[in-house]
């Protein structure tokens, strides 16, 4: 019969987060009151289309009109005598998907079925999908989903399981649906459905890098209404009154608006005693001075390591301590003999020769780009700190055994000395025969730019030496990042461990929004949406946790075969760091430069006011773990780069891997 595996959702897929997108287009739904069904064995079609069950149009990717087949297969089936069998090929471009209504009175689900595939895969004008799981009317989207990717290639009969706690995730119009936008055959059999108290016992925590983060999938809370963040400046003062009722706010927000409360909880922020130490110093107070609400509570949350997390009230503060390299003007190279020594092959300073070997610490060892076949290091430290100095040991020469410790000066890296050759935002060029890509930003306000960013990808197939420069690039919408890399490689796979907080004030933030003129449409009715589902979490206020992934597959790899290089500095953050991570979807890429902000375990920002200080608190909303990230230290390169003309310097390495030589800039 084949292997059993049991997967339970805890919530929506983060669709928009994969290399590939999911449409839903459905027809309408009928107005009856859907009935309670509890199985589908495949065993009657009427036009075609399993009893029970409706036809809906799930994607459309072309204009040839050739659908994906929809049909009873009387050869293949676990029991009874058939089974469905989705079907497509590379010319297949109109994608239909099946539905199942869930009862409105349901307050979970469970669906159990049987899967099997042969030579499942994705062509260029596939989506890449086959799941079964629920979409539904959610709080955040009126296209949530709790769904089950179902394995690519070639599987024996196989059982999933997805649930879906519809009350939990005050969830309405759910529907569960069987997808599959990939060539090959998928089958599907003894679809079982069970209801409340007839479903497995739901899950209540979960496991692996998210639990340090997430201490409840969901729980009641209370409804607070939040605040629009006003632009009038902060008072000089308030009264005790006031300022009591802007910490009992700011303590509703701490536990209701952040994605890091539960982590910086149990990592030594203490949120709560930090409005206690803020009533203590208010209580009998007449007036009380905003600059020391500020000071207070900077030094409260002074252990918080959170890029995107700010308060500003006469001054802005922030909470983001940022490791940064610092480098000597000392260049090593390591021995192809055994002994692998480093040998010094370059130097400013008198004190350090060339011909001396390294003996120190291989830490103080930063890689940099050097010609093929060799390994070249510059001296330098990695701390965040701001050292002016350091100590290095070396030995005279292979035939000396002293070693001598040697003070030698530090200095930041040299990218932090690049000045932008213009201003625009997006620029292509080619310098040398290398192909080059400048995009500074993933802003949505430059959305024309970033089109053309994005439809530069598509041109650049066929490029033999690439160089995307991303320094300075600060985030926007990693769309943008992902369509990029797309255009060239097919593929762009950003891992990471995810999730999305939502209570009565986030939900809030976005209800609250101003609607403005020049908004567009479907921003308006999203803000309209958000209002109604503030109304349900109103009457039913609950915190919670969705779009839960808590398993990462293996990096999926694209197809472009020449040579990229991904430039990035201490600039580049939060959805700038998002294309770090998609670049490493093409074969052979390098990252050259310095490590990154280190701005993006917590992201998706709500700005809130309180009331009467009108201090502006900015809390983010999600979680994004991502491997071989650290907030504050961010993405390291391959190849340390500490030049204040780069761009120049990685066309010089791509033209001339076979002599390539960095050199030290002449010391005055």
């Amino acid at each position: 019969m084949g292997k059993s595996i049991r997967i339970v959702l805890l919530s929506a897929v983060a669709l928009s987060l994969h290399s590939f997108a999911v449409t839903q287009i459905y027809a309408a739904t009928s107005s009856d009151v859907p009935e309670r069904i509890h199985s589908i064995n495949f065993e009657t079609f009427n036009d075609g289309i399993p009893v029970d069950m409706k036809v809906n149009t799930g994607a459309i990717t072309g204009e040839s009109n050739t659908l994906n087949l929809i049909e009873q297969d009387t050869t293949i089936f676990v029991s009874g005598r058939s089974s469905l069998r989705i079907t497509a090929t590379a010319e297949t471009d109109q994608w239909r998907s099946l539905s199942v209504p869930i009862p409105d009175d349901v307050k979970r689900v469970t669906v159990t079925m049987m899967v099997k595939g042969e030579d499942l895969h994705r062509e260029l004008n596939q989506f890449g999908n086959r799941y079964g799981g629920f979409w539904y009317e959610g709080l955040l989207s009126s296209n949530s989903n709790e769904i089950l990717q179902f394995p690519a290639g070639t599987f024996d009969w196989t059982e999933f399981t997805v649930s879906l706690d519809i009350e939990a995730n005050m969830a309405e119009e759910v529907r569960f649906t069987i997808f599959s936008s990939i060539s090959g055959s998928l089958w599907i059999d003894n679809l079982v459905f069970t209801y409340d108290e007839e479903c497995p016992e739901a899950v209540q925590s979960i496991d692996g890098p998210l639990a340090s983060y997430i201490a409840e999938l969901n729980n009641p809370t209370t409804f607070s209404e939040v605040f629009v963040p006003s632009e009038t400046p902060c008072p000089d003062s308030i009264s005790e009154a006031e300022a009591l009722e802007d910490v009992e706010m700011m303590r509703y927000l701490f536990e209701n608006a952040y994605s890091g409360y539960a982590y910086w909880e149990s990592n030594g922020v203490d949120f709560s005693a930090v409005c206690d130490s803020l009533n203590e110093f208010i209580y009998g107070n007449e007036k009380v001075a905003v600059v020391d609400i500020e000071r207070i509570l900077v030094l409260g949350l002074a252990r918080l390591q959170d890029g995107h997390f700010s308060i500003t009230g006469h001054d802005r503060h922030r909470f983001l301590v940022r490791k940064a390299p610092f480098f000597t003007d000392v260049l090593v190279e390591k021995s192809l003999a055994a002994s692998g020594d480093y040998r010094v092959v370059r130097s400013n300073y008198e004190s350090v020769q060339p011909g001396m070997l390294y003996a120190g610490s291989e830490e103080n060892l930063l890689e940099i780009p050097s010609r093929s076949g060799v390994e070249q290091f510059q001296l330098g430290v990695f701390t965040s700190g701001e050292p002016t100095e350091e100590e290095f040991q070396f030995i005279s020469s292979s035939s000396s055994s002293q070693i001598l410790s040697i003070s030698l000066p530090l200095h930041p890296c040299r990218l932090t000395e690049w000045t932008e050759p213009d201003s625009a935002i997006f620029s292509k060029s080619v310098l040398d025969g290398v192909d080059l890509i400048r995009i500074s930003s993933f802003r949505t306000t430059n959305h024309e730019e970033m089109m053309q960013f994005v439809a530069s990808g598509s041109d650049l197939t066929t490029s033999e030496k690439l160089i995307v420069n991303l320094m300075g690039n600060g985030g926007g919408s990693s769309r943008y990042a992902r369509d990029f890399v797309v255009g060239f490689n097919e593929v762009a796979h950003w891992r990471m461990y995810f999730a999305v907080l939502w209570s009565p004030a986030i939900i809030g933030s976005y209800a609250t929004t101003p609607v403005t003129e020049d908004m567009p449409e479907s921003t308006v009715q999203f803000i309209s949406s958000m209002q109604e589902s503030l109304e349900r979490l109103r009457e039913r206020p609950m915190r919670g946790w969705l779009q839960i992934m808590d398993d990462i597959p293996p990096r999926r790899m694209g197809n472009f075969d020449g040579m990229a290089v991904f430039m990035m500095d201490r600039g580049v953050a939060s959805s700038g760091e998002a294309l770090v991570d998609y670049s490493k979807s093409v074969p052979g890429a390098v990252i050259i430069g310095e490590n990154s902000a280190g701005v993006g375990t917590f992201g998706e920002v709500h700005s809130y006011g309180l009331p009467n200080s009108l201090i502006r608190m900015r809390i983010p909303s999600k979680l994004f773990l991502m491997p071989g990230f650290e907030e504050g230290t961010g993405f390291l390169p391959d190849y340390w780069l500490d030049s204040s003309e780069p761009v120049e310097e990685v066309v010089d390495w791509l033209n001339n891997p076979d002599t390539y030589q960095f050199e030290l800039p002449i010391s005055p």
